[in-house]
């Protein structure tokens, strides 16, 4: 009964061996996964910033491309006005000119004057 006793101890210490064992390995498993997941979230949260700064960059540069816009289509307004100016003012002139070589055909008879 005593071999028995001392079999049975014997392969509940070779058992309680094995499971410390495989309970250390398991934590260790747990360790390095908890690790991976540590340096996991912090890869992440770099992502994040760095998409976060990308996206405030792409607004601000949107920003900047509509104000440049906004700026090129007032310039391009001011032009059509200015231009629009200047041919009335051509026509005027043309006008003009028209009636004093009228006028100074009238005036001399002469309708091949020029100025």
């Amino acid at each position: 009964q005593r071999r028995e006793l001392a079999g049975a101890l014997a392969d509940v210490a070779a058992r309680a061996a094995a499971m410390e064992e495989a309970a250390e390995w398991d934590r260790l498993r747990r360790g390095d996964a908890e690790e991976a997941l540590t340096e996991a979230a912090a890869r992440q949260a770099a992502f994040l910033d760095e998409a976060l700064a990308a996206r405030h960059a792409a607004s601000e540069a949107l920003g900047e491309a509509l104000c440049e816009r906004r700026e090129r289509g007032r310039d391009l307004e001011a032009y059509a006005v200015s231009l629009r100016s200047r041919r009335e003012e051509d026509e005027t002139r043309r006008r003009e000119l028209d009636l004093l070589r009228l006028r100074a055909a009238a005036a001399g008879g002469d309708a091949s004057v020029s100025l």
